[in-house]
């Protein structure tokens, strides 16, 4: 099979993302592109991302041993995933085939994760715990991927500097969310205001963060009981969160694979970075849509902000 045949499954393999919720399972189609997002295509920086996740609701979850290592919340309804992530990285000039100093590593990633969704209705309270393997480098076929996306789809320039990409080194990682409600007994039903506090540990990426989610309109939401969940909801929604690294493989290299050809120096990581995301939602009984846009501010000296968009669709069954 051709390079280009492979990149061409792995998009359409990889383009597929499950989400379920009480008993049903669910398959939802989640596309990340900065080509999608509002104004400018800057193509830089995270240029493409796409998500598989097969969910199984508590009574059918497959009896795995790495479930033991998930959190959960007590007095909770949860969720079981097993997903497939792949992603490109890209400086701000692809057109170049030479390093450029200062700038961002090409970088391919591609791993297998399970994760728990748990949520409590009393505390009003969600968690998600995600537990990733996988591999930076070029076996994620990011050159490949990215030049048939430019060349038969976008009609964009054609990378030139792939060969120069992070080294391959292996991914273990672990990730958790915390979600709490808060004002929701002086705010309307329309109206859901939450804090946020999520951490990323292991090779990938080592950061904790602090954040905010607001979302306005007609919501599945934890102030409302299971039973009166409305089969329609729509509503648009802010996500937020300030961030602090402490390593971060995908800009510095990976931790046991030191031949990388270049990276960012230690000294030239921005510690602090924001991440914002604001978008529409609507569900319609079992089909949900989902637009978003997300900014990032700098995360290396020098570096400018990167912005991006996502597309979403869910199907329960």
């Amino acid at each position: 099979m051709s390079k280009k045949l492979i990149a061409f499954a792995i998009f359409f393999v990889s383009a597929f993302y499950a989400f379920s919720i009480d008993d049903k399972y669910s398959l939802q189609i989640v596309v990340d592109n900065d080509a999608f997002s509002i104004g400018k295509n800057y193509d830089r920086y995270y240029t493409y991302g796409t998500e598989l996740n097969l969910t199984f609701p508590k009574s059918e979850t497959p009896e795995f041993f790495l479930n033991d290592f998930l959190f959960s919340l007590d007095k909770n309804e949860e969720n079981y995933s097993i997903g497939l992530t792949h992603k490109l990285f890209t400086p701000s000039n692809i057109s170049a085939d030479t390093i450029l100093r200062d700038d961002r590593p090409y970088a391919g990633l591609f791993y297998l994760s399970l994760s728990k969704s748990s949520s409590n209705y009393v505390l009003r309270q969600k968690l998600l715990s995600r537990l990733s393997i996988g591999f930076i480098g070029k076996y994620a076929l990011g050159k490949e991927l990215q030049t048939f996306l430019h060349r038969q789809w976008f009609k964009s320039p054609i990378p030139q500097g792939w060969d120069n990409q992070l080294s391959t080194d292996v991914i273990l990682n672990f990730y958790n969310r915390f979600e709490n409600s808060i004002f929701y007994e002086v705010l309307p039903e329309f109206i859901n205001t939450s804090v946020l506090i999520d951490f990323n540990a292991g090779t990938l990426v080592n950061e904790f963060g602090l954040g905010a989610n607001f979302k306005i309109g007609r919501f599945y939401d934890l102030k409302i009981a299971k039973d009166k969940k409305t089969s329609v909801a729509y509503y648009i929604y802010f996500d937020s969160f300030v961030r602090f690294v402490v390593y971060n493989s995908l800009l510095q290299g990976g931790i046991f694979n030191r031949s990388s050809i270049y990276t960012i120096p230690t000294d030239n990581i921005n510690r602090f970075y924001f991440n914002g995301e604001y978008g529409l939602k609507i569900n319609i009984y079992d089909i949900e849509v989902d637009y978003s846009n997300s900014i990032r501010t700098s995360e290396f000296k020098d570096a400018k902000n990167t912005f991006w968009a996502s597309l979403k669709l869910r199907i329960y069954f």
